[in-house]
């Protein structure tokens, strides 16, 4: 295969957006297809009975689906929030971590410097 030129670049990766937005639109479709072709496969290979698998993989599905949810919101919540200020009290230093300590101390900070 020799070098590529620009344009059949570009027809190669609008080739592979197009069956990449394909594919992602029934993702979801062809995943609980493999869900459900996997136990009997598992099953016959592992010998666990085809129940326990289907159980194991729901399992792990929810968990799956928990911990997609919780990364999502974790990324919201604490992207810009403040959730630790170091501070020097008597020479020494002191991380403070609840709110209302935070608030305080930010406050109090502003105060002596812009005053």
């Amino acid at each position: 295969m020799g070098a590529l030129n620009t344009e059949e670049v570009r027809a190669k990766l609008r080739e592979a957006h197009q069956k990449y937005f394909a594919l992602k639109a029934t993702s979801k479709q062809l995943r609980n297809t493999y869900l459900d072709n996997l136990p009997e496969a598992v099953a016959t290979q592992e010998n666990f009975t085809k129940g326990k698998v289907i159980k194991s993989l729901r399992e792990r599905e929810r968990q799956r689906d928990q911990a997609r949810k919780i990364r999502y919101i974790r990324g919201k919540i604490c992207s810009g929030a403040t959730t630790l200020v170091t501070i020097e009290e008597n020479g020494q230093m002191k991380d403070v971590i609840s709110k209302k300590e935070i608030e305080n101390t930010i406050l109090t900070n502003n105060k002596e410097k812009f005053s």
